[in-house]
């Protein structure tokens, strides 16, 4: 067998850091970059993808396989509800306000420091701004802004932050500015999963929690999608497994009910 010639990078590029793997198979050379920091998880993550990749070239694959391969994204992994409420019951302070609103509300990460007070009007956080390398920017990541009606859990957590009476940011640190990134509140929350005995994923997972949780509750996608700031091929797209399966029942009735009557 051909000798495989590996080795997995960090590269920086114009708008951040990223991973990049490269390799060789058979005396020609491959890279691909991942959009991703190259933090220990996703480099975790990136070997993984340098072996998957690895395996295709032995089976063979063809380059339009594997272009096609390369623009696939991997499968979201959504907490549990048990999961839920075993990870916030490690949690306290700040970090537990922070995450419940992950989960309750379904905002990205850059959405969630960016919030102020004057964003919440005791029903519903206005997400129209975000946080881009320590810089907050007047736009979402799809500079498109949506307003997020909230659960009484999220409404009960916001009462109980320390920030509400004084204004600002809702998310300050130590010194009292505010939260510029999420790097306490992850290094807290690896903590929680561990202590929790819950399997590893990142607190981004909090989002898709909201979504595949609200399908399955019966919300339905036009809501979710506007609560997610997700166009609907988006978030077909991405969480259609979720969607009950009665319905489907329910729709394939249609088609037979349909067939039956053109007979």
């Amino acid at each position: 067998m051909e000798p495989l010639v590996c080795c997995l990078t960090s590269a920086f590029n114009k708008s951040g850091n990223s991973t990049q793997i490269r390799y060789q198979y058979k005396g020609r050379e491959y890279s691909e970059t991942l959009d991703k920091r190259p933090n220990k998880t996703n480099i975790a993550y990136a070997a993984k993808v340098r072996q998957q990749r690895l395996d295709d070239l032995r089976l063979g694959r063809t380059d339009e396989e594997w272009e096609q391969e390369k623009h696939q994204k991997p499968p979201i992994d959504p907490f549990t509800t048990y999961e839920k409420e075993a990870i916030l019951g490690q949690l306290d302070g700040q970090t537990l306000i922070y995450f419940t609103l992950a989960f309750e509300t379904g905002a990205r990460t850059s959405e969630l420091l960016a919030l102020t007070w004057d964003d919440y009007d005791g029903k519903r956080l206005a997400i129209n701004k975000s946080m881009v390398r320590r810089e907050v920017k007047l736009s979402t990541k799809t500079n498109m802004a949506r307003e997020v009606l909230l659960t009484q859990r999220a409404k009960n957590i916001l009462r109980e932050c320390p920030t509400r009476f004084k204004g600002g940011p809702i998310f300050t640190h130590s010194l009292g500015g505010q939260c510029l990134d999420a790097d306490d509140f992850n290094r807290r929350w690896r903590k929680a999963l561990s202590d929790a005995g819950i399997r590893y994923r990142r607190g981004y997972n909090c989002r898709h929690t909201y979504a595949s949780l609200g399908l399955t509750a019966g919300a339905k996608p036009g809501f979710l999608c506007q609560q997610l700031g997700h166009t609907l091929e988006m978030f077909f797209s991405t969480y259609a497994k979720y969607i009950k399966s009665e319905d489907d029942e329910l729709e394939l009735a249609k088609i037979d009910g349909f067939k039956s009557n053109r007979n």
